[in-house]
């Protein structure tokens, strides 16, 4: 068990590779924190992983700010939340593509810093 012992938040953590790195984190002895815009969803998978819950929006340096003063010191951060705006090069909206910026380059930015 190589994170026994270490305190693990994954961000993005309510559904796809977030959700399965928090799990993989789990089962590798890690306290995970699980932090989403969905605390809904996110209440329920902590209970589910024995994880805990902490709502965040990383387009909201407050939320970020709270994220980590909530959690304390932690060893290890995963960042995969993002939201996904597809389409055809010509016809994606501009507003569509700051908004994707928002939460892949500029959540991930708040998160890191």
């Amino acid at each position: 068990m190589q994170l026994a012992g270490k305190k693990v938040v994954v961000v993005g953590g309510s559904s796809g590779i977030g959700l399965s790195t928090a799990e993989l984190a789990k089962r590798e002895g890690a306290d995970v924190i699980i932090a989403s815009r969905n605390a809904a969803k996110l209440d329920a998978l902590a209970e589910k992983l024995n994880a805990i819950a902490i709502p965040t929006d990383v387009t909201d340096d407050k939320s970020v700010a709270n994220l980590f003063k909530s959690s304390g010191p932690v060893d290890h951060v995963v960042v995969t939340a993002a939201q996904l705006r597809t389409g055809p090069f010509k016809t994606v909206a501009m507003e569509d593509v700051r908004s994707t910026m928002e939460s892949k380059f500029w959540g991930a930015w708040r998160v890191a810093r």
